[in-house]
């Protein structure tokens, strides 16, 4: 596993699961260019962008850093809450983060939808 992690959605600060990232350190803000992201109501899913979208599209979110003798089980929660292989596939992304360009694991959604896409930023912590 990646020693960095980009999410998007609900394991960002302020947001339900974050909690499932309690051994992570976080790093900054990060976008990944290329992808958008998509509504799917109460959780969002990135994408990679297409048409027009394809060179402006970017996906916004945080960027933590796993500590190494946390990285598999901080791996484990996160496969079985994106449900990977089924609904999420996990995959090594270059993330901007402070300047910098990092590899990090994200989630990519898998199923395919028409419609719904958000722009780059999901949600607003409550």
């Amino acid at each position: 596993m990646s020693q960095y992690i980009f999410v998007y959605g609900t394991l960002k600060r302020g947001h339900g699961n974050h909690h499932l990232l309690k051994d992570c350190d976080l790093v900054g803000p990060g976008r990944v260019k290329g992808c958008v992201l998509l509504d799917m109501g109460g959780y969002p899913g990135m994408i990679p962008a297409r048409g027009k979208d394809e060179k402006a599209g970017q996906a916004i979110g945080e960027v933590y850093f796993v500590p190494r003798g946390h990285r598999r089980e901080v791996r484990a929660r996160l496969d079985m809450l994106e449900k990977a292989y089924q609904e999420y596939l996990p995959i090594t992304i270059e993330v901007e983060c402070g300047g910098h360009i990092r590899k990090c694991l994200a989630y990519l959604y898998m199923v395919t939808v028409v419609g719904g896409i958000t722009g780059g930023d999901w949600g607003v912590p409550s």
